[in-house]
């Protein structure tokens, strides 16, 4: 393969890893900055020397109290749950890959607050109650919503239009506990809502910190598993991404972040919602924005409280600054070298398969058996099952009865990352995540073969490489993909599954919405890794003529059932085409290939009929 490949790919991770290194860096100086100003300045301004002193646990008149008793829980306050707020809304919005899913939209931190204000205006409980209650409210409200947006296959915009209504919901009980509340209760109720640093107190700190302590190294240690599940459903399953138990981890270290952030501080607006974007700017994609978003949350919560204490005539709570702050922040080419390398045989099989969604059933009694190192391509008419054929040998689908072996053992039983270093699926509509490189998409085809904390090898350069050089999409390494055409973004995604390394692949209909001539390349290229390295490959077409001509094997599905298999010439006749697409044809021999070629008729060809 190219060393200049390598070293491309190398340069533009170096360069991206630097801007990381910088603007994290940038961002922790201007929070250890925010947080000498919190403790400096107040009524009167101390020496930092004095508060260094201070905080050291010498005893100095008026300093000592006005720092330890007031200034450092309020700096403390701010500091863990800004950092909770940025870390569990970049988490959201990553997990549901849309900026408006934060915890304050889909419904969470209005649960926390139910809880919250229903403790103060109705049990006046003590602060300790109001966390624990907080946080069992934020965790109730993400596993029912969760639960009503669950069906066969996670589904994102039901879960964000499920939130919305539970938010709605939510709100409505909080008018209702503060209408029928006794009217010296209202005003601590609002100033809490309203999202306040005041009065925070060292012993209401212990259990902010310990939760964001323990929550924040799990969401950064699955910082790589949080890129993939970006990726969508299905290409972070096929990756080896075990979704539901990461995304069940991901979003429980999230609600307790931010439930046990909001029962302390009140729900500070809008922080959830800036922080991710904002660090996504600063850093760009390519590298985890965690610890940044994070960052970027202490320094929002920080900053707005000493611009609400000092700035005006009138002091305002933090949660006004950032209400108000919100529309400004807004704003916005050569062959691989070296020898071939096949890949192993396996035998991958299906037994009386059965599958479908909810309760309708779309594949009636499958067996096939895939062939080892040969083209198959799954043929049919529009709602026949191939694409949820497809997707149920992938895994994607549990089978309601059947089963799917994989070198005799059922894929139900192999871990996810295991299951992705030999089978490898490019869905039919995957997902772009917003700002990202062409090098940096393909290397997430890498994730099945890297540790949790473990960082880029030699054998990771040069399988990027080598995918990209194979693809001839070297030259757009440190691209955007919203800058290439349709069929460079489709080998962009056909590298992504090649650098993945995969004995097997599946691709869900590769050529949808490419013109002929990007259909031809793209199915040249595939033709090109199964020949040369021995790629099983699976597809779904729906263009039967080159279906015929790029196949080995041909399954064909006609109302979920598979109706007839074998080699183009046997599969593809008059007689089959009638049966499966109802289309009336001639087939006669492709002048090109030798391959069957499917001429139709119509009502106006070839019977003599004249307009």
């Amino acid at each position: 393969m190219s060393q200049a490949a390598i070293e491309f790919i190398q340069a533009g991770r170096r360069q991206r890893h630097r801007r990381w290194l910088i603007v994290t860096s940038l961002l922790a100086i201007i929070a250890v900055g925010l947080c000498c100003a919190m403790l400096v300045l107040g009524n009167t301004i101390y020496p930092l020397g004095d508060v260094i002193r201070a905080l050291s646990g010498e005893k100095i008149k008026g300093v000592s109290f006005a720092v330890s008793t007031i200034r450092l829980p309020r700096m403390l306050a701010g500091l863990f749950a800004g950092f909770a707020f940025g870390v569990a809304g970049y988490t959201f919005q990553t997990i549901l890959r849309n900026p408006l899913a934060n915890p304050n939209v889909i419904g969470i931190t209005s649960g926390a607050s139910a809880a919250a204000v229903f403790c103060i205006v109705i049990l006046h409980a003590s602060n300790a109650v109001i966390s624990i209650a907080s946080v069992v409210a934020g965790l109730i409200t993400v596993i029912f919503i969760y639960v009503l947006s669950r069906g066969k296959v996670f589904s994102i915009g039901r879960l964000i239009l499920i939130g919305i209504g539970i938010q709605a919901m939510l709100d409505a009980v909080i008018s209702y506990l503060l209408l029928i509340s006794a009217q010296q209760d209202i005003p601590s109720a609002l100033r809490w809502l309203t999202g306040s640093l005041n009065g925070s107190q060292m012993r209401e700190l212990p259990p902010l910190i310990i939760i964001v302590l323990i929550c924040s190294p799990l969401i950064i240690g699955l910082s790589k598993h949080l890129s993939i599940l970006e990726l969508g459903e299905q290409s972070a399953f096929s990756l080896g991404v075990n979704t539901d138990r990461t995304r069940i981890v991901l979003i429980v270290s999230s609600v307790c972040m931010v439930a046990i952030a909001t029962a302390t501080t009140g729900p500070i607006a809008f922080v959830c919602f800036l922080a991710g974007p904002i660090a996504k700017r600063l850093v760009g994609v390519g590298s985890s924005n965690i610890m940044p978003a994070g960052l970027v949350g202490v320094n929002l919560v920080l900053a707005a409280d000493l611009i609400g204490q000092f700035a005006f005539e009138y002091r305002f709570p933090v949660g006004i600054i950032t209400r108000s702050a919100l529309s400004d922040l807004l704003a916005d080419p050569n062959e691989s070298k070296g020898g071939t390398i096949m890949k192993p045989t396996h035998l991958f099989q299906a037994e009386q398969l059965v599958a479908g969604y909810e309760n309708k059933t779309v594949i009636h009694g499958v067996d096939l058996t895939i062939p080892s190192h040969q083209i198959s391509v799954i043929i049919g008419s529009n709602g026949c099952g191939k694409s949820t054929l497809l997707k149920t040998l992938a895994r994607l689908i549990k089978p309601t009865s059947g089963h799917v072996t994989l070198d005799s053992k059922p894929i139900s039983k192999f871990p996810a990352k295991a299951l992705a270093r030999i089978i490898g699926l490019l869905p039919q509509s995957p997902i772009v995540p917003e700002g990202i490189s062409v090098a940096d998409l393909v290397g997430r085809g890498r994730f099945p073969h890297q540790k949790m904390f473990g960082s880029w090898s030699k054998k990771d350069y040069e399988a990027v490489a080598e995918a990209m050089t194979i693809m001839d999409i070297t030259q757009f390494a440190n691209h955007n993909i919203d800058e290439l055409s349709g069929g460079q973004r489709q080998r962009v995604w056909i590298a992504m599954a090649l650098a993945q390394q995969t004995d097997i692949l599946f691709l869900d209909e590769p050529t949808t919405f490419l013109d002929i001539t990007y259909q031809v390349e793209i199915l040249d290229l595939l033709t090109d890794l199964n020949r040369k390295h021995g790629t099983t490959i699976v597809m779904v077409l729906h263009d039967i003529n080159l279906s015929a001509r790029y196949a080995d094997h041909i399954f064909a599905l006609h109302t979920g059932k598979l109706v007839a298999e074998g080699s183009p010439a046997e599969v593809v006749t008059s007689e089959r085409v009638k049966e499966i697409f109802g289309l009336d044809c001639t087939v006669i021999e492709d002048p090109i290939s030798g391959s069957p070629l499917v001429v139709p008729k119509g009502r106006y060809h070839g019977s003599g009929v004249t307009v």
